[in-house]
């Protein structure tokens, strides 16, 4: 990332434009997620966050060490204190709703199946389901 600032500078384009600045603020946009794309944290990086703010006892300077929020500190801190720490949030997934079809066609193919095969045969099924609803057929 250093070596596309110092290529995209604003004092590097020409005429003095502010091209490069622009086009550098959005691939730092591209690069960090928001907050609504942001992951879960592991057990891995919850341990890391707990063992910096052991070291410094600050939520500040933990966040510092561990790279994420002073906010996030204090709430794994508390966490700890309170005996949840052992509670991993799961966020639902996409897939959930068709795991069960998906793992009968595994088991049956004795997981031969092919990837594009099932995901046309689980459009097909969700269309004619759609198509169904659609029409009130049960």
């Amino acid at each position: 990332m250093a070596d596309i600032r110092s290529a995209l500078s604003v004092d590097g384009c020409p005429g003095g434009s502010t091209t490069g600045a622009l086009l550098l603020g959005v691939l730092s946009v591209l690069k960090h997620p928001t907050t609504e794309e942001e992951h879960v944290k592991s057990y891995g990086e919850i341990m890391e966050i707990l063992e910096a703010f052991d070291l410094t006892a600050s939520y500040r300077d933990a966040g510092e060490l561990a790279g994420c929020s002073y906010h996030t500190v204090a709430h794994h801190v508390e966490a700890r204190a309170a005996g949840a720490l052992g509670e991993v949030a799961r966020r639902d997934r996409l897939i959930d709703p068709f795991l069960p079809k998906l793992e009968e066609w595994v088991e049956a193919s004795h997981g031969k199946v092919r990837a594009d095969v099932a995901h046309d045969k689980l459009r097909d099924t969700t269309s004619n389901h759609r198509n169904d609803v659609l029409r009130g057929v049960r």
